[in-house]
């Protein structure tokens, strides 16, 4: 679904076994092809005429590539609300480009080394892991059969937030793609009986009978991990029903709070190699337009901001795929401003948390010390 030799391999297979040869269509013929597609659904969702054979084709093709590559269907059929809060197919940022890359090298080595794809995700704010997450579950809800999806987060109402993701995405698929769902409970479930799938919503405060207990789970997405007052329930009740599968993917996703906590010791398990899990550590820096203001002609960065630049430019090979970056001066001053603010506020633990340069500055801790959060 992710990687393109894994991607590739699945087609290669299907088209040996159909005699179909499968064509990828560029995103704008794709969407006037679905555009066209629409107009035969009146305004009744009654079809106006059957699809012709070359209609037929296009779906037939759209569907198989789609079923296969997550990449294909993001691009062109999943709707979310953009950084402006307009409604439009999703288009990757350099942040998400990061991350969806870790998690293709996830899925390759799963299948080469029959394991899991399972991600524990520390990040920096507004950096589109939600997205990512909620579209992985909703691509293997529409495609697939026999499939059983979990998400939650801290609270209720915040769980709730990640299905309503997850239900415009399907709202938003063509009349040709979207799976029949027998029932959709709001803060619950929703089943798609055609194919037997289903998505269960928890949260971080059950605490009896565990989150998503009982059945085989396929695919799953937790956020705001420090937040929730049950974490047992993720190692006793639910992990176990997990399997050890290349097709098992699963993402816990969340800024770093605190030190010490169930999360910080789980992310460093990971990152040391010592869990399951795999540690994906996405640095504020990767959104270079989102975190980037531009600075008076006469500004000269600080020598503080100087030392983060350095330590960026050091660590960055290690989270962005090998790659060196080097600040731009829009990026420095706007780290520079930032961080007075949050001085001057008292509170700079939570700033570095946030806006960290590397994954062990993420890590900090709010209780006061005999060394100030500057030192």
């Amino acid at each position: 679904m992710y990687h393109p030799e894994v991607i590739d391999r699945n087609l290669n297979k299907l088209e040996k076994l159909t005699k179909q040869k499968f064509h990828r269509y560029s995103i704008d013929e794709s969407i006037a092809r679905q555009e066209h597609l629409g107009r035969l659904m009146d305004e009744d969702g009654k079809l106006i005429r059957e699809p012709n054979q070359e209609e037929e084709e296009f779906i037939l093709n759209e569907m198989q590539i789609c079923r296969y590559d997550f990449r294909y269907w993001a691009n062109r059929y999943a709707f979310l609300n953009s950084k402006d809060s307009k409604l439009q197919r999703i288009k990757f940022w350099e942040s998400q480009e990061i991350a969806l890359q870790h998690i293709a090298d996830g899925e390759l080595e799963g299948w080469k080394m029959n394991k899991d794809n399972l991600w524990i995700w520390l990040k920096a704010r507004q950096l589109g892991a939600t997205a990512i997450c909620e579209a992985s579950i909703g691509h293997r809800l529409f495609f697939r059969n026999n499939q059983r999806a979990v998400i939650a987060s801290d609270d209720p109402d915040h769980s709730v937030e990640l299905s309503r993701r997850v239900e415009l995405i399907f709202k938003m698929l063509p009349w040709w793609m979207k799976p029949h769902r027998e029932f959709n409970v709001k803060g619950t479930e929703m089943f798609f009986n055609l194919s037997n799938c289903s998505l269960v919503i928890g949260h971080g405060r059950k605490e009896g009978g565990g989150i998503g207990q009982g059945q085989t789970t396929n695919i799953f997405h937790f956020t705001e991990i420090p937040d929730w007052l049950n974490t047992d329930q993720i190692d006793e009740d639910f992990l176990p029903t997990v399997p050890i599968l290349p097709t098992s993917v699963g993402f816990m996703e969340s800024t770093a709070r605190g030190r010490y906590n169930w999360w910080h010791k789980a992310f460093q398990r990971a990152w040391d190699k010592k869990s399951r899990f795999n540690a994906l550590f996405i640095p504020w820096y990767t959104e270079r337009e989102t975190y980037a203001l531009t600075p008076p002609i006469d500004w000269e960065p600080a020598k503080i901001t100087l030392e983060h630049a350095k330590n960026v430019k050091n660590q960055s090979p290690l989270y962005c795929l090998g790659k060196t970056v080097n600040l731009t001066k829009e990026q420095l001053y706007w780290w520079e401003k930032n961080y007075t603010e949050y001085k001057e506020a008292g509170d700079l633990w939570k700033f570095h948390q946030e806006y960290a340069a590397d994954h062990m500055e993420a890590f900090q801790s709010s209780t006061m010390s005999l060394f100030n959060s500057e030192l």
